[in-house]
């Protein structure tokens, strides 16, 4: 059932669906799970629908796939908005009909608004799948771990010398251990504060994908 178009659709009592049930080989031999999703605003709630399904029947692996299905449908919809033509059109409806739109503020809020919702859904995506792939987390602390390890590494940041021990100084700031044996100087001290509370933030976002993904959807 791979690329296969659904709308409104109750499958509750239907038998015997899984997520491999929407599986294709894709690119480079690549499998490929998917209904169509042409039409995001069909295939959000069908994926939604899906979610239901599968939670129903303890199928927690399929119903993340589901959810995160569901969540890029959303983020889809969201980019459809960054219309500033469109907000503008719709503008120009409520100024004439107020009582049949919804646009209430002026074009420029309401894109800026639009905006605002697209880039924070890319960076739920791009942090952390939407709660459905904690291995991203896991990606972007090591790559923020080694960033502020080159900037530990220059001459002069911390009592340490050299990208090694930078990167030490870098682990330790973030996971807020602060063993005592190395410490920054000067405005790096900042730079090292910044770190620590990225790790604070990072760790909660790990645990709460983790969590996520231990509870069965209801």
């Amino acid at each position: 059932m791979c690329d296969v178009k659904f709308r409104d659709n109750d499958i509750q009592t239907v038998k015997g669906i899984y997520r491999t049930s929407f599986r294709a080989v894709g690119r480079f031999g690549l499998p490929v799970d998917r209904i169509l999703e042409e039409y995001p605003e069909q295939a959000a709630p069908m994926y939604r629908e899906l979610v239901r399904y599968f939670s129903a029947r303890a199928l927690s692996e399929d119903a993340s796939w589901a959810a995160y299905r569901a969540s890029i449908q959303q983020h889809r919809l969201l980019r459809h908005n960054l219309n500033f033509n469109l907000i503008r059109t719709e503008q120009m409806m409520n100024s004439l009909m107020p009582n049949m739109t919804v646009v209430r503020s002026s074009s420029r809020v309401e894109y800026l608004m639009a905006l605002f919702a697209w880039l924070k859904s890319g960076t739920v995506l791009l942090l952390t799948g939407y709660g459905e792939k904690p291995i991203r987390v896991l990606i972007a602390a090591s790559c923020l771990i080694f960033a502020y390890a080159g900037l530990f590494s220059i001459p002069g940041a911390t009592s340490g010398h050299g990208f090694t021990e930078a990167l030490y100084f870098s682990m330790i700031t973030f996971t807020t251990l602060g063993y005592g044996d190395m410490v920054p100087k000067g405005s790096f001290r900042l730079i090292a504060g910044s770190e620590a509370l990225c790790g604070i933030l990072f760790t909660g976002l790990f645990l709460f994908c983790i969590g996520r993904k231990s509870i069965i959807r209801g």
